[in-house]
């Protein structure tokens, strides 16, 4: 994969919080962090690193976390690596990605809503969704979910929405979530009106370098 044209891998934690037991019964609630604590975090993101650049031969630029459960310690600690841009923040509002004050890292904001939260699929159906919203659960985007079709829709509203703004449109896309829906088929939709609007396609590494990019600067936590 990573020997293709416009493809660059990132990392994402080693271990996916496995066991779960330990992220969400230990670490949550003793350091109020389902990632724990730092020195914890720092062994995921080396041991993530190490493994990556072993195969790829060259330093990892990009990061998300799992779960988007980064914490001030996970910062810090990226700004310590190679890692010069992270994704973990999502903002409908954002177009353009900034540079932390107080971090040596870029943060490129999804701003296209997330399919894994917003599409049904498996195990999340309409009533699950319906119990997530009664019992409080919220999310940038909104807490309902739609139909792999409507969230097309909206992807694609949003994609031209931004690059009308002069915007940098970010998705996150899951080939689990893709396959689940309907085989991939919206997703190569999705590329296709890209490809047809002639839209720019960037790899974190290029939004970084700043290539005909704007940024902001702002703290992490306003």
């Amino acid at each position: 994969m990573a020997e293709r044209e416009n493809v660059e891998i990132g990392g994402h934690t080693w271990s996916a919080f496995r066991p779960l037991w330990l992220h969400r019964r230990v670490f949550n609630r003793l350091f109020d962090s389902i990632y724990g604590p730092k020195l914890f975090q720092r062994y995921d993101v080396y041991r993530t690193l190490q493994i990556l650049e072993r195969f790829l031969n060259g330093p990892i630029r990009s990061w998300r976390t799992h779960s988007y459960a980064s914490t001030d310690a996970t910062y810090e600690i990226l700004s310590d690596s190679p890692v010069e841009a992270i994704s973990d923040e999502k903002d409908p509002d954002a177009r353009l990605p900034y540079r932390h004050t107080q971090y040596a890292l870029h943060e490129v904001p999804i701003n296209v809503i997330t399919d894994h939260e917003h599409i049904y699929h498996g195990a999340r159906t309409r009533e699950s969704v319906q119990a997530n919203i009664d019992g409080g659960w919220i999310d940038p985007f909104g807490p309902e979910s739609y139909t792999i079709e409507q969230w097309t829709k909206k992807v694609i509203d949003t994609i031209d929405e931004i690059e009308r703004e002069g915007g940098i449109a970010t998705l996150l896309v899951h080939p689990g979530c893709m396959k689940a829906g309907d085989d991939f088929r919206s997703f190569k939709q999705i590329c296709e009106h890209i490809e047809a609007q002639g839209y720019t396609t960037r790899t974190m590494s290029d939004v970084v370098s700043n290539q005909g990019t704007a940024f902001s600067e702002r703290q992490k936590y306003e």
